[in-house]
Formats: structure tokens, C-alpha cells, sequence
């Protein structure tokens, strides 16, 4: 990977974990690792029943009705794991941005290229920037803000360049997944 890729991609890391954690990618990584070690570290102690035994039998004596819950809890082992999953899901749902969609895009690719021209004509013809943002969104009906952003992503539209969609995004993951699944 180019320097400059790998910067750009960091910089999205960062974007992404202090979203995600509220943290930077450094403390974020540091978070996530302590976790998952102490989760390794407690499956490796679970590998074997002889290791279970031995779990078992450095605990103290259970009372009768904790020993009872943890039988029962046994038997309702995959419906705790469904509640502990949408419990996470829940959390996840309240506390991380919604997935993009919503209202399909103002205007289209063309239409963009038209609005630039629009205001490049304008900025010759010494017509101020603010002037020339707002005839072209009289001109094209749509808001000054859609009108400011097409105008910052002048470049990618010259060069049609455009960034892949949320569910380029999600297909693509699922792709490597189904790669990472066949034999």
C-alpha cells in the first residue's frame, strides 16, 4: 500500500473508532485487545473437561440455590445467548449511527457536472461565490447546502471518481466472508 493510501485509510480508522468507542485508534486497539486476551485467556482454561474439573474444584461450595441456577442456566444456554446477543444489538442500535439511506440523492452525476459548470461560469463572469451558490440552487431547486457540497466534490466529479456506497461496503464484506468459508 502507498504511504499516502495508508494515511487516508488510517485517517478513516480513527474517523470509525472514536465513533465506535470514543476513543483514538491507539486506545481503541488497546480496549479491544485487553478484552479479547482476557476472553483467550479464559477459553484456554475451558479447552478440556480436565480443565473444567479443576475450575470447578477450586470453587468454593455453592449453595443449593446458586448450584440450581447454574444447572437451569446450563439448560437455558442458547436462549441467554440470544438475550446477551440482542442485548448488544440493542446497545449497538442506541448507540452507533444508523446505517446510510434515507432520501435517494438530489441530483444526479450529470446534473452535479451541470451545477459545477453553472458556478465556474459565474466565478468568471466576477459574479461573488456566495451569489453563485445561491442562483444555482434557484437554478437547479434544490437546497444551497446540496449546492455547497457538489461544489466541494468538484474534483471527484471531473475525474469521476466517486466513493464506493454503504452497500458496496457491506457487499464486499460479505464476499470475503463467503471466500473465508469455502474449503
Amino acid at each position: 500500500m502507498k504511504a499516502d493510501q495508508r494515511d487516508r485509510v488510517w485517517a478513516a480508522m480513527d474517523v470509525a473508532a472514536l465513533k465506535i468507542s470514543g476513543m483514538d485508534l491507539e486506545h481503541s486497539m488497546a480496549e479491544g485487545h485487553r478484552i479479547f486476551a482476557r476472553l483467550a485467556e479464559l477459553a484456554a482454561q475451558m479447552k478440556t473437561r480436565e480443565q473444567l474439573t479443576e475450575m470447578f474444584d477450586n470453587l468454593p461450595d455453592l449453595s443449593f440455590k446458586e448450584e440450581a441456577l447454574l444447572r437451569v442456566g446450563c439448560r437455558f444456554a442458547p436462549q441467554l445467548l440470544r438475550l446477551g446477543a440482542a442485548a448488544v444489538a440493542e446497545t449497538a442500535k442506541q448507540t452507533l449511527p444508523q446505517a446510510p439511506g434515507g432520501r435517494s440523492r438530489a441530483l444526479s452525476r450529470e446534473e452535479e457536472r451541470q451545477v459545477c459548470k453553472f458556478i465556474g461560469e459565474l466565478l468568471v463572469h466576477e459574479t461573488s461565490f456566495k451569489g453563485a451558490i445561491f442562483r444555482a440552487s434557484q437554478r437547479f431547486d434544490v437546497s444551497q447546502r446540496t449546492i455547497e457540497r457538489v461544489w466541494s466534490h468538484r474534483l471527484r466529479l471531473r475525474e469521476n471518481i466517486s466513493d464506493p456506497s454503504f452497500q458496496d461496503v457491506v457487499n464486499a464484506l460479505r464476499e470475503s466472508l463467503d471466500e473465508k468459508e469455502q474449503p
